[in-house]
């Protein structure tokens, strides 16, 4: 398969759309095979003083992790808008090898990060589906919010 390429949309503010309004997810018709794939989306706010440096390591970490388990077709890594708002995803091949990645030890500690490094954080799980001719679907699966503690 080529290397997958899915452009943000709306420049800046991207991190504030919806996650169909949000990236160029038909770019990825012609590299993609025909089938379903699944879609993990973070949305995140970053509380003001979270340790970035920590943050970007252990992302950098849990995704050498992600890549070397097997499955994972794309990453995206959000930046933060000028309202500390960020929008990431993985495209996975399936949903087991998504929810098996959850479970290996430098995604399970950069997900501990989360408590002292947002405000609040919202993980959506999608189908994103590819046929010819309809082209890619997003069919959402279900959302899980969280709003760590105050640090």
């Amino acid at each position: 398969m080529e290397r997958l390429v899915v452009k943000p949309l709306g420049g800046a503010a991207h991190a504030g759309l919806a996650t169909a309004a949000a990236f160029d997810w038909h770019s990825l018709a012609a590299p993609l095979g025909d089938g379903d794939y699944h879609l993990v989306v973070f949305r995140s706010h970053r509380r003001a003083g979270a340790d970035s440096r920590g943050l970007w390591r252990e992302d950098k970490l849990a995704f050498a992790e992600a890549v070397a388990s097997g499955g994972l077709l794309h990453y995206h890594q959000g930046l933060l808008d000028r309202r500390r708002r960020s929008l990431s995803f993985c495209l996975w091949e399936t949903e087991r090898q998504a929810a098996a990645a959850t479970r290996l030890p430098t995604h399970r500690t950069a997900s501990a990060l989360a408590a002292g490094a947002y405000t609040s954080y919202v993980i959506e799980r999608w189908t994103l589906g590819k046929a010819a001719p309809a082209g890619i679907t997003l069919r959402l699966l279900g959302t899980r919010q969280a709003a760590p503690p105050a640090a």
